[in-house]
């Protein structure tokens, strides 16, 4: 990472130019080919996102379980429901699609109600470690 930094400011500092390109890619070449590796797919990706997975599978087995946390088991229609209020509360506070909206909770199952619920309204959560000071949050 250090010599991706330092090369940069060398070239920035040697060629005017550089400052109206593009930046190169930073990684290592051997980081970019095991990255390549990992991300590389043959299945085909979902026409449906997250959300709409989850409450599709709600409604076919509302009672299996969907997440277990603290030794609590939450159904499939408890959490829909729970996420379902969540996003009306979105809603109410005039969320509309493609907002950010802020999930500032420790992990846990309100965390993931509350990030279902956002998908849900058709914003885009975007999480935020609890423990960020309150400066930093603003």
């Amino acid at each position: 990472m250090f010599d991706a930094y330092h090369g940069l400011l060398q070239k920035l500092a040697t060629q005017p130019h550089a400052w109206r390109q593009p930046l190169p890619t930073l990684m290592p070449p051997a980081q970019q080919a095991q990255r390549a590796q990992v991300n590389a797919s043959a299945a085909p990706m979902p026409e449906r996102c997250l959300d709409q997975l989850f409450f599709q599978q709600a409604r076919r087995a509302p009672q299996a379980v969907a997440l277990i946390a603290h030794e609590q088991q939450w159904s499939y229609a408890n959490l829909a429901n729970w996420s379902l209020r969540l996003t009306n509360a979105v809603l109410r506070h005039g969320a509309q699609r493609g907002d950010r909206v802020a999930v500032v909770m420790r992990k846990g199952p309100e965390q993931v109600a509350a990030c279902l619920g956002i998908l849900a309204a058709g914003a885009v959560y975007v999480p935020v470690d609890a423990d960020v000071p309150a400066a930093r949050l603003q």
